[in-house]
């Protein structure tokens, strides 16, 4: 059964994930920053968004805390349904000042 490739793998940034020109993402812009390149598959999908994350509730309801936005995520996804997916992601430490 054929999936579509989904949630990515690179999830957080502390504030801010930023779109490059080229395939690539910055996260953290600024100082020491993380670029993430790419390079597989051709044709993605990429999307930034808030993190939403569910605090643990009260005893025997431990799914029901309170939502809390804690920075940002990057989900990558492929445009079509894949049985199988060559993947090559090169991410690079880069200090700016």
């Amino acid at each position: 059964m054929a999936q579509k490739w989904g949630e990515g793998w690179l999830r957080r940034g502390l504030t801010t994930i930023t779109k490059a020109p080229d395939r690539s993402f910055i996260f953290e812009p600024g100082g020491t920053q993380l670029k993430v390149d790419i390079v597989k598959p051709d044709a993605f999908d990429a999307k930034t968004e808030v993190n939403i994350l569910t605090t643990p509730g009260r005893p025997g309801s431990v799914d029901k805390g309170e939502r809390e936005e804690r920075g940002v995520k990057m989900t990558l996804s492929t445009k079509q349904k894949v049985e199988k997916l060559d993947m090559i992601i090169k991410m690079q430490i880069e200090r700016r000042n």
